[in-house]
């Protein structure tokens, strides 16, 4: 059987692979800033005498967090439709919109209180219910 820990666990990807996204986009940004900083005839050598193309590496950095960047966005939309199918699976919509607006909204207990017009303490009760819930459709979905 699954634990609620667990459950949580695996809603929580969706939100992680966001952070991740974030994270290299911002990287992209800060190498993208070093393109106009760097000019490509002031690279061609070193004191060395050994040749280097700062812009190039630059280009090259770019162009694979480009492919990172895209990987990740599809594995965050393969994680969002599986998470959707499993609160999908749930029969009480309160539950569900907890559900959707916590791991897939990304949104706080006091956020998702005024949307549903709960307590917040109310929906700290259902969301325990919905963990609880989704660790049991787990639990039968890996049998």
């Amino acid at each position: 059987m699954m634990t609620t820990q667990e459950a949580k666990q695996y809603l929580n990807q969706y939100r992680d692979v966001g952070r991740v996204i974030q994270r290299l986009t911002e990287r992209r940004s800060r190498l993208s800033a070093l393109l106009t900083d760097v000019s490509p005839k002031s690279d061609v050598g070193s004191s060395n005498g050994v040749r280097t193309d700062r812009v190039g590496e630059i280009v090259s950095a770019l162009v694979d967090l480009d492919a990172e960047i895209d990987a990740q966005f599809v594995y965050k939309a393969k994680i969002g439709k599986e998470i959707v199918d499993v609160i999908d699976m749930i029969d009480d919509a309160p539950i569900r919109r907890i559900l959707y607006l916590r791991y897939l909204a990304c949104a706080t207990y006091d956020a998702i209180a005024r949307d549903v017009g709960y307590s917040r303490r109310h929906v700290l009760r259902l969301h325990g219910t919905a963990l609880q819930t989704v660790a049991q459709l787990l639990s039968k979905m890996s049998l």
